[in-house]
């Protein structure tokens, strides 16, 4: 087996979050993925708010709405992130256990494998996060910034 260390993409779920932003300084990461999870001003796992500026690869925070607890730190880390490209994904109304539960993890798998396939294989998934088109993606808001036009 091969991996392709030009394609490295790490991701956590809540808590797990933390674990992603302790290791945020490793060059070999290219995509960052948040799912239902946030700094904000809490210290965890080694990680705090300080740790987003190690940032170096795409960051996107898929949540699930203002019910979903680690929300508001998301979005902290949204308005704090200045130097990467970011994306902020929210289902309305998913809170914080997300889609996984539902059948091939519902929409918030979707919005993963579109943007692993937007970093990783060429496939031009831009619009989903950078023109906020969600016509696959009903229930949804997207906002982005740092991307190059």
């Amino acid at each position: 087996m091969n991996v392709d260390l030009d394609k490295i993409a790490v991701g956590g779920q809540s808590c797990g979050g933390a674990q992603v932003m302790r290791i945020a300084d490793d060059k070999r990461i290219k995509t960052y993925m948040m799912f239902n999870s946030g700094m904000g001003d809490m210290t965890m796992a080694g990680a705090n708010k300080e740790s987003l500026q190690l940032l170096h690869g795409k960051v996107i925070y898929i949540e699930g709405g203002e019910s979903d607890v680690a929300y508001n730190n998301a979005l902290m880390d949204y308005d704090r992130i200045n130097h990467v490209p970011v994306v902020f994904a929210n289902h309305l109304t998913a809170g914080h256990g997300g889609t996984f539960a539902e059948k091939h993890g519902g929409s918030f798998a979707r919005m993963t494998i579109d943007w692993l396939d937007w970093q990783f294989k060429a496939k031009d998934n831009s619009h989903v996060f950078t023109e906020k088109d969600l016509t696959d993606y009903p229930g949804w808001t997207v906002k982005s910034k740092n991307f190059s036009k």
